[in-house]
Parts: C-alpha cells; sequence; structure tokens
C-alpha cells in the first residue's frame, strides 16, 4: 500500500478498510486480533491512534472508521492538506503484538 490515500478533513462518512497480509502477499486471518491505526505527520504534532474493528477476518481485513476526522481545519492551519506516515498495530489472540510496513495518507482540506 504505497499509493498516498486521501481523506477529507472532517469527512465523518467514510471508513477505511486495511488488509493485512504476510510477506508473500497472502491474507492473515485476524480472527480474535484487534487493531490500531497508528500516524504521525511531519507537518502538525496531532498524532492518529484510531482503533479499527474486524472487517473480514479471513481476509485480513479491518475497518477504521472516519479517519478524515481525526483532525480539524483548525489543526490543519494554513496548510491544504496534512501528511501523515501510517502503520497499523495489531494484537493477535495470544497478545503478540505485529506492525505493518509504513504508508502514507493525506488529509485534505474541503474546497468549501
Amino acid at each position: 500500500m504505497s499509493a498516498v490515500v486521501e481523506f477529507f478533513i472532517g469527512d465523518t462518512g467514510r471508513n477505511w478498510v486495511i488488509q493485512l497480509v504476510d510477506s508473500a502477499g497472502v491474507a492473515i486471518n485476524v480472527t480474535g486480533w484487534t487493531a490500531k491505526l497508528q500516524a504521525k505527520s511531519p507537518d502538525i504534532a496531532t498524532t492518529i491512534d484510531l482503533a479499527g474493528t474486524i472487517f473480514d477476518a479471513t481476509a485480513g481485513k479491518f475497518s477504521f472508521a472516519a479517519p478524515g476526522n481525526q483532525i480539524t481545519i483548525a489543526q490543519a492551519g494554513t496548510r491544504k492538506a496534512v501528511s501523515f506516515s501510517c502503520q497499523v498495530r495489531a494484537v493477535d489472540g495470544s497478545a503478540k503484538v505485529r506492525y505493518s510496513s509504513t504508508f502514507p495518507l493525506q488529509l485534505t482540506k474541503p474546497l468549501l
């Protein structure tokens, strides 16, 4: 997942579904797991620590609700968009922690 994903700041209607795969690209069965979308921005001090829900366990998919609603227009300041470096922190049923590779996210101000 290397392409930049864009959400609009304040958007509460879109979720982000992220799939966890192993090093061979095969989906990891995440039955009984928990996950958080964690992100840090080089642009602003605000970080994201968003809990996810299992979307499709056997396909390794988690859904993260309204990532665009994690910062405000005021936090973006004069920027048109705020970039983040993201990672999924997943915990399996035996409490082992796994991290995904990092991937980009951009939160953009709406036009009006």
